[in-house]
């Protein structure tokens, strides 16, 4: 077994689910959220 370490910016990303594309200046609430790990450790080191 190998050991790999992975380092660098570790980004969280938040994915919105809506019921439609908001129109320019216009609010509108979220059906649900996910939370995802990105970065380049996190998709490197996934691999």
């Amino acid at each position: 077994m190998s050991l790999v370490i992975c380092y660098g910016s570790v980004i969280a990303d938040r994915v919105l689910q809506l019921p439609r594309f908001p129109r320019p200046g216009e609010g509108i609430h979220a059906l649900g959220e996910q939370l995802y790990l990105g970065g380049e450790p996190c998709n490197v080191g996934g691999h």
